[in-house]
């Protein structure tokens, strides 16, 4: 079974927009998506054809502090304005539309007072430098309010302070000459160029990056799509920073929370849904058909209808649902209205037993890779762990992936100590950046199931981080999949704010420890359907099919072969961009 490619499903893209404020890889809750399976849209309700509104960028992680930097020379067409004096030496003022040049040796720096609330450009002609933005004139942690430290040649960084003094500290990682300029415009014209800039830089492809008018596109969503080189990736895509920040570090999403499908009868099932949502908090199950909205059937559903009965985060509608329930087969009606409510990455866990078997078999549900993943995740293996659990069966045949730190924890934990240390995937940037390329290693990560096998559970819809797990253990413990093909997505990226929408280019590809990649996806070991008419594990009454069918090998050594064919997804959540270690770790180049 799989996503119908009808206008029904386009329809429940937009119900999945309102569903959560989406993941990466195809991970989260839904958002519209184009005919390559990405995303070009909010992921937050709007009104159809409403613009999104330039937002201020997000706030990237704290960087090390420099050790005993000195100052560096620099010159352009600055701002007359008096400068300031910070003991012997008077910082150069940085006016929106104005540029400064400058030459630093290793390890100098220069602090340039800037306008709060614009978007500050550092760019690295020769050499490499760094973009702090501070609030006082002297580094300190506490000071800092935003940080460029990032591959690449361009760096930028916006913050809004109240007394309005705000200054760009610029340090040299070696001999570097750099411009910085600062913006207020934040026009399509501008983001497209600054788009533009980016691909054709630090972009895994960027010696395929095709010469572009960025001035021809409407928007940087759509630019994006001409940019990426689609034969490899379609992944590549732009997202609204406010909302993408949110949900990758904090869970925060709004909407009505839940996934949905197709099923082979043409009913629309409940694929998941989220504890703390509009729809958890109504008691809709995973299994429970969506009939209409408010007398309006299913199949009568267009976008512009979606919106005018569920209403958005300013004006949301109280709309009453028709529901068949999976279980019981009686038709309900139940009001719910949109709202805000955060995700839980664990859906599901439990523990089987069979008097044939000699052991415990752990069942995790795991939906995505996001801040507070490590949290839920802690929780549900300590369970697990003290229930004495000797195998196994991870579900992420909905999770696109995330953050690969929480990748790296929870591969860890799986194995326990014997891998910590080990490396689980070697990624590589373009041949510009061959410097930074690294590998990420296994963590010694408490608490921890020390297994040496793993059942997995996949679809179409398995990606990314998910994959990163999938591929990273393969050559220390045993790893068994059961379901479908996963998605194939090898590559990571670092979201880059800028004018309130986030870039997410493809940077780096990674290769597992034996040099094998996931890209075409990983072929599932045994076969298995989404069994999408029964809830996670045995809550209709009987055992869910895929779960069903791992619990079969472990018991019997079942194992039904792949089918010829692969089914492609049709995926209706746009992917998040996976992180990049944080300045300070593997990517510290000081």
């Amino acid at each position: 079974m799989k996503f119908a490619l009808v206008t029904r499903a386009i329809t429940f893209a937009s119900l999945c927009v309102l569903a959560t404020a989406c993941g990466s890889g195809s991970s989260g809750g839904g958002a519209e998506t184009d005919s390559d399976s990405q995303p070009l849209t909010p992921v937050e309700p709007q009104s159809p054809q409403q613009p999104v509104e330039p937002q201020q960028p997000v706030e990237p992680e704290q960087p090390v502090e420099p050790e005993q930097p000195e100052s560096g020379t620099i010159s352009g067409e600055a701002s007359e304005s008096e400068p300031l004096s910070t003991g012997s030496e008077s910082l150069s003022s940085l006016a929106a539309g104005e540029v400064i040049t400058g030459t630093l040796a290793q390890n100098q720096e220069t602090v340039i007072r800037v306008p709060s609330g614009a978007e500050v450009i550092l760019t690295s002609d020769t050499g490499d430098v760094d973009l702090f933005l501070i609030t006082e004139p002297v580094f300190s942690v506490d000071a800092l309010v935003c940080s460029g430290i990032v591959v690449g040649r361009e760096h930028n960084c916006a913050a809004t302070v109240d007394d309005g003094e705000l200054y760009a500290l610029v340090f040299a990682q070696e001999d570097s000459t750099f411009t910085l300029t600062a913006t207020t415009d934040c026009s399509v014209a501008s983001v497209n160029q600054w788009v533009n800039r980016n691909m054709l830089d630090y972009y895994l492809f960027a010696d395929l990056v095709p010469v572009v008018d960025p001035a021809a596109f409407n928007n940087p969503g759509e630019l994006i799509q001409e940019l990426r080189f689609n034969e490899l990736d379609p992944f590549s895509n732009i997202q609204v920073a406010a909302v993408q920040e949110e949900r990758t570090e904090t869970g925060g999403a709004f909407g009505l929370g839940f996934r949905s499908m197709v099923d082979s009868e043409g009913n629309e099932r409940v694929t998941t849904v989220y504890t703390d949502s509009p729809f958890g908090r109504a008691g809709i199950n995973r299994g429970d058909i969506i009939v209409g909205i408010d007398g309006v059937a299913v199949d009568e559903l267009d976008d512009q209808v979606v919106f005018e009965l569920l209403g958005d985060r300013d004006n949301p509608r109280e709309a009453v649902w028709e529901f068949v329930r999976g279980d019981t087969g009686t038709t309900e009606f139940i009001p719910i209205t949109i709202g805000e409510f955060t995700v839980n990455s664990v859906l599901f866990s439990s523990t089987f037993t069979n008097d044939n078997f000699g052991g415990t078999v752990g069942y995790l549900v795991f939906d995505s890779f996001i801040g507070t993943s490590e949290q839920d995740l802690d929780v549900a293996i300590a369970d697990l762990r003290d229930a004495g659990i000797t195998e196994l069966v991870l579900d992420l045949r909905y999770n696109g992936g995330g953050l690969i730190s929480v990748a790296n924890r929870l591969a860890s934990q799986i194995a326990g100590p014997s891998v910590a240390g080990e490396t689980l995937v070697s990624y590589e940037f373009n041949d510009e950046y061959t410097d930074v390329n690294f590998d990420f290693d296994a963590v010694n990560a408490s608490p921890s199931l020390d297994l040496d096998r793993v059942l997995v559970l996949t679809t179409g819809q398995t990606a990314s981080s998910s994959e990163l797990v999938i591929n990273g253990l393969q050559p220390f413990i045993e790893v068994v999949t059961f379901g479908e093909r996963t998605l194939g997505k090898p590559f990571i990226s670092a979201s880059r704010p800028f004018c309130g929408v986030s870039l997410n280019a493809m940077e780096a590809q990674g290769v597992n420890s034996n040099g094998v990649t996931v890209a075409g996806g990983i072929e599932a070991d045994c076969f298995a359907a989404d069994d999408v008419t029964r809830d996670y594990g045995s809550r209709s009454g009987s055992l869910e099919g895929m779960l069903a069918s791992s619990l079969d090998f472990l018991l019997n050594g079942t194992c039904d072969a792949s089918p010829t064919f692969a089914k492609q997804p049709d995926v209706r959540e746009p992917l998040f961009a996976d992180e990049l270690p944080p300045p300070g770790a593997l990517l510290d180049r000081r």
